[in-house]
């Protein structure tokens, strides 16, 4: 996995489990959002490079 996208995070989170998401707020490296009143942050972190 290379990175994720966090539109596509988000309308999982909403269409296909149910949850609730407000104040979304971020990039495609780092987001925050408040779910069920409690503020969840999501990071991509690489932990390492290929070697060519």
């Amino acid at each position: 996995m290379e990175d994720f996208h966090s539109k596509k995070v988000v309308e999982d989170l909403k269409s296909y489990w149910g949850v609730k998401v407000e104040n979304v707020s971020g990039d495609d490296q780092t987001i925050t959002m408040e779910i069920d009143k409690r503020i969840v942050c999501l990071s991509f972190i690489k932990l390492f490079q290929k070697m060519t």
